[in-house]
């Protein structure tokens, strides 16, 4: 009997703290249809799409409680479903470019960006420490910061001429 109280009660606790993700537009309106939204994280498991709140919509089923880490094959869709802690008023709808947890980001981390609009912000919320500045064309980001060194020269010769 003890064994059913708590089997019960681990089932309701699961039902209650359920959190349904965002309605989201995938490919198809079939949410559950194999093809139509982008695989699931494989962590954490259970995971999966179900139709929205919304006609045509699709969410997430239950929602990890933190997508900012740990997770396995995170989406950018996925992300816009259970968005991940907001920054600076940036919400968190990207996958990081290790698909392992949601940033906030100005746009995807992913190769359908727009070139040419890498910030030091975004090369850090997308690829952490490694590879956290922008390049001076911000087409992409670098392990070490973009280098000051023509300024400096120009600002050198031009003291060496007024003198």
């Amino acid at each position: 009997m003890v064994i059913l109280k708590l089997i019960l009660f681990s089932v309701l606790v699961n039902f209650v703290f359920t959190i349904q993700g965002a309605d989201v537009t995938c490919s198809g309106t079939a949410c559950t249809t194999s093809g139509n939204c982008p695989q699931v994280p494989t962590t954490p498991s259970g995971l999966a799409w179900q139709n929205g709140a919304s006609t045509g919509k699709c969410a997430i089923n239950n929602c990890p409680t933190n997508t900012s880490s740990g997770l396995v094959g995170a989406s950018d869709l996925f992300c816009l479903s259970c968005q991940g802690t907001t920054s600076s008023s940036v919400k968190a709808v990207y996958s990081n470019t290790q698909m392992t947890g949601c940033v906030a980001a100005s746009a995807t981390c992913g190769s359908s960006r727009t070139k040419n609009t890498w910030s030091d912000s975004d090369c850090l919320a997308c690829n952490g420490s490694s590879l956290q500045y922008a390049k001076s064309d911000q087409s992409g980001c670098a392990a070490t910061q973009k280098s000051n060194i023509l300024l400096f020269s120009s600002l050198i010769l031009l003291c060496l001429l007024l003198i």
